[in-house]
């Protein structure tokens, strides 16, 4: 039997990008009717939203991906229940609504849905679960550095690790590599980043390290954190790193893209997680590439967000919270250069608190909620 299609368009209200600039608009579902519907309880601004809304982003789709939602009805016999709290995984392709706004809306066959959305654990608060989608790229980043670096030394253990940037995806990399007992430090090109972690967050009782100043050849593992795996970007981790070392390419890449400096294909090495040994001025090194996240990384970032003495700083790395419809604003505020964003920003949508409403009246509710 064919699938459902809508005789009257959904519509609802979201944060989508019209024409390359985002705006409080109103969306319309097209196609066979959802089979997933959920209340959008938070979302997360990450990186690849930025450079979405800044049109600096060449290869998938993902504006608004980041979020914790309440199943409202699954239809597909995917066993997710209503009432329950999932997480999404941005991996598993599927036609679905964004993360900013009051609903969210998907369909896909069952197996799909299962894989999709994770399912959060009981007494976990909002904003420390919707760090679960980043937690768990840092977490297969980790693994990855640590399994390239110990085939490439024939089964040594590293030491320490080094981060190109001071951004959220440095510093849970780093929470995870700590698990391993590394030395992590993280750094930046310009200062800013690295004074608001020394002044906003505990990492130091972590063990992690925010210095002034890298040393030259002094680390293991060096991860180019950036938003790109820039040339510039990769040169710096080329002196940090020591002979013999990993350079680990975890930055954004253009598709096709090629480095100089490493005399390889960046965006291919990354995007397979491949790794190759070169030798760059005289130095061999080992270059790795690492990209998404597997459902293994959702349980073990899940579960290290439920570590009690790790939570004041998943608390910490909240920058600021924002209505969804001041979201536009905020994107625009940050790419005209008058605001930073330096850790997690959350965006906080509409909560409806009857939740004996029937789908169809919170279809309804979403579309009457904001003109």
């Amino acid at each position: 039997m064919p699938p459902e299609t809508i005789n009257q368009p959904l519509v609802y209200n979201a944060v989508s990008l019209v024409d390359g600039t985002p705006k409080w608009t109103r969306e319309t579902w097209t196609g066979a009717a959802p089979n997933f519907v959920a209340r959008v309880r938070v979302a997360g601004l990450c990186r690849s939203d930025l450079k979405e809304a800044f049109g600096r982003r060449d290869v998938r789709r993902d504006f608004g991906h980041e979020m914790v939602l309440e199943v409202l009805s699954e239809e597909a016999g995917g066993g997710l229940r209503s009432g329950q709290r999932v997480v999404f995984d941005p991996h598993v392709a599927l036609q679905r609504s964004t993360g900013f706004a009051p609903m969210f809306y998907a369909r896909a066959d069952a197996g799909t849905l299962r894989r999709a959305f994770v399912p959060v654990p009981t007494g976990m608060e909002d904003n420390i679960a919707v760090l679960a989608e980043p937690l768990a790229c840092a977490v297969h980043s980790a693994e990855r550095a640590l399994a390239y670096f110990r085939t490439a030394t024939q089964g040594q253990a590293p030491r320490n690790v080094a981060f190109t940037a001071a951004g959220l995806s440095s510093v849970l990399q780093a929470c995870v590599l700590r698990q391993s007992g590394l030395s992590c430090d993280i750094y930046n090109r310009s200062p800013a980043r690295p004074a608001y972690l020394r002044d906003h967050t505990p990492l130091e009782r972590h063990g992690i390290n925010v210095p002034r100043e890298a040393s030259e050849e002094n680390f293991d593992i060096v991860v180019v954190s950036d938003a790109f795996s820039d040339e510039a970007s990769i040169g710096r981790a080329l002196r940090m790193v020591r002979p013999g070392g990993l350079v680990l390419l975890f930055g954004g890449t253009k598709s096709g893209e090629t480095s100089a400096l490493l005399s390889l294909p960046k965006d291919a090495l990354r995007r397979s997680e491949g790794f190759v040994q070169v030798n760059v001025g005289g130095k061999p090194v080992t270059v790795g590439g690492t990209h998404g996240a597997l459902r293994a990384d959702f349980s073990r970032a899940l579960a290290l967000l439920s570590t009690p003495s790790w939570q004041p700083l998943f608390v910490a790395l909240v920058e600021r919270s924002i209505p969804v419809q001041e979201l536009p604003e905020l994107l625009q505020r940050l790419q005209a250069g008058q605001e930073n964003n330096f850790l997690k920003t959350l965006v906080k949508t509409t909560i409806h608190e009857n939740t004996g409403l029937t789908v169809s009246a919170l279809r309804q509710n979403d579309k009457d909620t904001f003109r």
